[in-house]
Parts: structure tokens; sequence; C-alpha cells
């Protein structure tokens, strides 16, 4: 009803009502990044990187017109899986009900057993048109 009434009557409240509409919340963006990674790294945001490793991520870039983000950051992983982990990532974006089309074009691993294979990630996914 209030929806129908701002449509025909433009005032203040309707102003603002309409860009309460077309906001991107990003909390709610970061939240799903984060219950999509722990889906896929169960250590993640517990503070055991540098020990047992997983995913962290260093940057995220949005942009609200196009409805893009790009997420930046590394897998740290003791065996050889860092690819695995990254490909069960994206899986795990691309099943969420508001991104679509999460890709990464470049892999690159470098390290050791001991220390660590660490794979730089960059992340790229669009959000999809709210319902």
């Amino acid at each position: 009803l209030i929806n129908n009434v701002n449509s025909v009557v433009v005032n203040d409240f309707n102003i603002i009502q309409q860009v309460k509409n077309k906001r991107v919340r990003w909390s709610d963006i970061l939240n799903e990044i984060d219950l999509r990674t722990i889906a896929v790294d169960s250590s993640y945001n517990q503070n055991f990187y540098n020990e047992v490793g997983g995913i962290r991520y260093t940057s995220y870039d949005f942009d609200s017109e196009s409805k893009k983000l790009s997420i930046n950051g590394e897998t740290k992983i003791f065996d050889t899986i860092n690819f695995t982990t990254i490909a069960d990532l994206i899986d795990s974006l691309n099943a969420s009900d508001i991104f679509s089309n999460a890709e990464m074009h470049s892999f690159a691993k470098s390290g050791s057993r001991d220390d660590g294979f660490i794979a730089t990630l960059r992340i790229s996914l669009n959000l999809k048109d709210k319902k």
C-alpha cells in the first residue's frame, strides 16, 4: 500500500523510501561472504590462519552501479589442495541466493608442505537483482 501511495505522491518521505529500496546493504553482503566461506573453510575467521591455514581476505571492491564485487585474498594450505579449496569457494558463492557469476581467471601457488602453500585469490562476482 505504501509503495502504491509513494508512486502517486511525490514528497520527502517518498524520496527517502525510493533511496532505501535501491540501496545495497553491504553488511548483508559481507555476512553472506562469511557464511559461504565458512562452508568451505571451517576455521575461517577464527585467527588460526597462520597455524592451520585456510582462507583470508585482504580487500573487497564493491561497485553499486554495476552490482559487481571483487574479493582479494589468499589461501594457505599445508597440502596441495589450494585450487580445490578455491573451486569449492567459487561453487559456494555461486550457490548463494544473492551472488552469481563468481569466477577467478588466474591461479598461482607458491610455498612448501612445511610452510604451507599460498595461492592468491582474485574472485569477481555479481549481485543478483532483488525480487
